[in-house]
């Protein structure tokens, strides 16, 4: 006792201590009448009457200014055995002292995760470093407490504590949202001489506030306003000159006549199924956000900024341009247009071009590039009809690639990867199964046409060392990206579930959770 008696502090120190807590099991227990005076005092420093009310007592404690602004909150969960009732401030209220009387199976204790997930949810409705008024009972199932977390047994934690706390964000904010589409607002007599406002009260109802606007008018401000050179505004030219030679883009409807050809229904099995693969694997959700985008610009070839409601996501335009064209592949199946060059393309000079690169990989142990030149040269002319009349990838007899197909209007493919890709589509296809062949060829093809994507910058500031095509070819892929690329995406792309998982599509803001760094800034 004597140990115990040297830790109490002074008797006004103290009393204070007993009356805080006796407060708060008054306002918890408000069926029963509460007394508390010092010793030798006739008044009381406490009194509330008994059969009275919870708000009752609140009033009689902590004053009219709290009771007059409080609304009733409560939830329950069968499946969590949760059932919350309690009175808290509404959006009007705010104070410098913390006010939080929380009772778990009716003992008064503490709970710092409640405590944080409440003052999150309050930080959007009241002024920085303030706090609201807050009563909270909770029953909960006593096999799921503990309470030997702290000393004095006054923190507890308790079991699925994540769901729990959940529900009762949960109710809160429904009660906040409630009633904050009105406020009261004090205001003190004119002084003499004061113009007399217009209106002394606007009534504002379903008011969307700032942190939850959604801002979607991408003509006002680009991306390549605060950095980088302008992109092209026109349409860049269908005509594009490579290191291989002239490129003429034609459509397949248009090169055979004057009259639209009639489109080709796929009735192989193996087409089907691959199609089907696609959709078993497609992310509804983010097929909603590509589809529901806004562009933002460009960060890079390989990277651009879009939006989605409030959110602001980062995308890999190179992995989502390459799965764009694999489906593009399937889909218009025996229906492509057509990337016609002027002058055919010997296949032969390609592969040795591609060989003699170190990209390539080639090896001694391989054999003579001559001979694998020859053997690539033969497989694409073998396999020419057929790649003629699903793909209109033009092989003539001669062993000259003459065309190759249109995947996107006024998208063309960089062709300085053409020998590589050469190369790759007789060694990497597999030309006797038909379902692995569809799918092999289609997906080396749709790596060949995003490549000139994945670069992970504009090379900005080398504008002199460029000459005025690579300057044009530039600006008109800023000009790709914005106008082809993400409207496809937009319009028909199934963007497989593992884009949600590797980064491929990633949220970099949102700004509600903006408004809240900048409250505390």
């Amino acid at each position: 006792m004597s140990t115990r008696r040297r830790a109490l502090k002074s008797v006004s120190e103290e009393h204070n201590k007993i009356a805080h807590i006796v407060e708060h099991y008054a306002v918890h227990n408000a069926h029963v009448g509460f007394t508390l005076k010092k010793q030798g005092e006739s008044l009381a420093d406490i009194r509330t009457p008994p059969n009275s009310t919870v708000v009752d007592n609140i009033r009689i404690i902590y004053g009219n200014n709290i009771a007059k602004e409080l609304v009733e909150v409560d939830a329950s969960d069968e499946t969590l055995k949760m059932k919350m009732k309690g009175y808290i401030s509404n959006v009007n209220y705010s104070a410098k002292k913390y006010n939080m009387l929380l009772f778990i199976n009716h003992r008064l204790v503490e709970s710092a995760a409640l405590k944080k997930v409440l003052d999150q949810v309050y930080s959007v409705y009241i002024p920085k470093n303030s706090h609201p008024f807050l009563y909270l009972s909770l029953e909960l199932d006593p096999r799921n407490m503990d309470v030997n977390v702290h000393p004095t047994k006054r923190e507890v934690h308790f079991l699925h504590e994540d769901l729990v706390l959940d529900k009762i964000k949960m109710a809160v904010e429904s009660k906040l949202l409630g009633c904050n589409t009105s406020r009261v607002f004090y205001t003190q007599a004119r002084l003499p001489g004061a113009s007399v406002p217009k209106e002394t009260a606007v009534g504002e109802t379903n008011k969307t506030y700032a942190h939850h606007m959604v801002r979607t008018d991408s003509s006002l401000q680009k991306l390549d306003k605060f950095f980088g050179p302008p992109a092209a505004t026109t349409t860049p030219s269908t005509s594009k000159a490579t290191d291989l030679g002239q490129a003429d883009v034609k459509s397949k409807e248009t090169s055979s006549g004057s009259k639209a050809a009639k489109r080709v229904e796929c009735k192989l099995r193996s087409v089907l199924e691959l199609r089907h693969d696609v959709e078993d694997k497609m992310h509804v959700g983010l097929r909603e956000l590509l589809k529901n985008s806004t562009f933002v610009g460009c960060v890079s070839p390989k990277q651009a900024l879009v939006q989605h409601e409030t959110r602001l996501y980062l995308c890999n335009t190179a992995r989502l341009s390459e799965e764009l064209f694999y489906q593009t592949m399937l889909y218009d199946f025996a229906n492509f247009g057509m990337i016609k060059f002027a002058n055919p393309l010997p296949i032969h000079e390609m592969a040795l071009m591609a060989l003699d690169d170190p990209a390539c990989g080639w090896t001694e142990v391989d054999g003579p590039k001559n001979e694998l030149a020859r053997s690539i040269e033969e497989v694409l002319t073998q396999k020419g009809p057929m790649l003629d009349e699903y793909f209109s990838m033009i092989v003539d007899s001669t062993g000259n690639l003459c065309s190759l197909p249109l995947l996107l209007d006024q998208y063309t493919p960089e062709t300085r990867g053409l020998p590589l890709f050469i190369v790759d589509l007789s060694t990497e296809v597999d030309w006797d199964d038909e379902k692995g062949c569809f799918d092999s060829f289609c997906r080396e093809t749709a790596r060949f046409y995003s490549k000139q994507l994945e670069s992970d910058c504009w090379e900005d500031g080398q504008e002199d060392s460029l000459s005025q095509i690579e300057l044009d070819d530039r600006r008109d892929l800023r000009w790709v990206v914005e106008y082809v690329i993400y409207p496809a995406l937009r319009r028909s792309f199934l963007p497989p579930k593992q884009f949600a998982e590797d980064a491929t599509i990633l949220q970099i803001a949102n700004l509600p959770d903006l408004y809240k760094v900048f409250e505390r800034c």
